[in-house]
């Protein structure tokens, strides 16, 4: 009872973490279409930018191109990042 309680509020937490992020997303795209817009940018060139966003968003879940990965890289110590860039990179 109290792991089905527990996995329950596991899951809810997930739920609720993936639409943060995809809300975030949604807020980010309809800033750079009204930024874009009003910027009066070439078609092409929107779609340049939309396709880095989509991009960067499919692959890494960010909006920014850093994973969550280089997000705590940048706090361990030199020979720990680089064993695990190793890892990452190793194909």
């Amino acid at each position: 009872s109290i792991f089905v309680a527990i996995l329950f509020g596991e899951v809810a937490m997930i739920v609720t973490s993936f639409n943060a992020n995809s809300q975030k997303y949604r807020r980010k795209m309809t800033s750079l279409y009204e930024a874009m817009d009003t910027m009066a940018l070439p078609i092409t060139l929107q779609e340049r930018v939309l396709q880095f966003y989509d991009f960067n968003w499919s692959k890494h879940h960010s909006l920014n191109g850093r994973t969550a990965m280089h997000d705590f890289m940048d706090e361990l110590s030199p020979n720990l990042a680089k064993e695990i860039q190793m890892h990452t990179y190793k194909e």
